[in-house]
């Protein structure tokens, strides 16, 4: 898993549109990609910085990721979570989606702002 990772950091960090494809990631909203993309995005400059929560619930478990994130690739996390048609986590959330995404921004930390990304897994 350390060796994929590694090889997944260097082509990303290779790759000029590492922001969109760290978005895509994200948005596939499944648990592990978006642990990873965050955990990558900190090595390429995106995220600043992030924390994850989770809390078992009686229908699976609820995650949260509080991150600190370039405003340009907040901008790109959205649209890819929105433009997912098809997510990979089968319980819905909150109002019929499984997923909830919060964007916030702050005037004293340009370029950074804060993202909030919480899912549900079964």
């Amino acid at each position: 898993m350390n060796i994929l990772r590694k090889v997944i950091r260097e082509i990303l960090i290779e790759n000029a549109s590492h922001e969109d494809k760290l978005a895509n990631h994200i948005g596939t909203l499944d648990l592990e990609n978006i642990r990873q993309a965050l955990e990558l995005g900190e090595a390429v400059d995106l995220v600043k910085e992030y924390e994850e929560y989770s809390r078992g619930m009686y229908a699976g478990d609820l995650y949260s990721f509080n991150a600190l994130v370039k405003r340009s690739f907040a901008k790109k996390i959205e649209a890819a979570i929105q433009s997912n048609p098809n997510p990979s986590i089968a319980q819905p959330y909150m109002d019929n989606r499984n997923y909830e995404l919060i964007h916030y921004d702050e005037d004293e930390l340009p370029p950074f702002t804060h993202v909030t990304i919480r899912i549900k897994v079964p």
